[in-house]
């Protein structure tokens, strides 16, 4: 008896220590599908990605990446709450007052009047705030090491990058949104 009582008890603590195994998840794997099913990723990625995409390559720019926006507007102590205002208020009514990124405004101007909800530009801002966004190639070289710099962006040494008029950041953006959605270059006249 007494020894099958210690093959009971050996066997169930063999299947408990394997049981576990099976379902132990990793931390960054449950952070992974959150992040990935956080409603405003999908909508920074399908609204915000239009002008601020990371991918899109440094002399093609209409807009900073959102990393970069994410940076300026998550300065030390500040509340997550104050970070979504201030993302708010400047989605809401892009002013040179409301904008906490005046290099930015200097290289590409103001951006236009968005007309999103509150509720999407709050889940834009939340999950901007929370979590790691995307970084352009290079990015880190540029503009310092994560964390280093929060508010505050390097000067833009291109002085031609400085004094580009509003026209011309209209055309540049109808040219690149033009380039992503065909694949086509600016030079293609349509002719055989």
């Amino acid at each position: 008896m007494k020894q099958f009582i210690t093959l009971i008890l050996i066997a169930s603590f063999f299947g408990c220590q394997k049981s576990e195994k099976s379902s132990y998840v990793e931390k960054s794997d449950v952070l992974n599908v959150v992040q990935e099913k956080h409603p405003g990723k999908k909508l920074m990625e399908m609204q915000c990605y239009i002008c601020h995409n990371p991918k899109t390559a440094e002399q093609n720019r209409i807009a900073p990446p959102m990393i970069a926006i994410k940076n300026h507007y998550l300065t030390k102590g500040i509340s997550k709450e104050d970070f979504i205002k201030d993302i708010q208020k400047f989605v809401k009514n892009p002013t040179v007052e409301n904008s906490k990124m005046p290099n930015a405004v200097k290289r590409f101007g103001l951006m236009p009047k968005q007309y999103y909800s509150d509720k999407t530009i709050r889940e834009i801002a939340d999950y901007l705030f929370d979590n790691d966004i995307e970084k352009p190639q290079g990015y880190d070289e540029n503009h310092g090491k994560k964390g280093q710099g929060k508010g505050m962006m390097k000067e833009q040494k291109n002085e031609a990058n400085l004094n580009i008029n509003k026209s011309s950041f209209e055309s540049n953006g109808v040219k690149i949104a033009f380039q992503e959605t065909t694949g086509l270059n600016e030079n293609f006249t349509g002719k055989n």
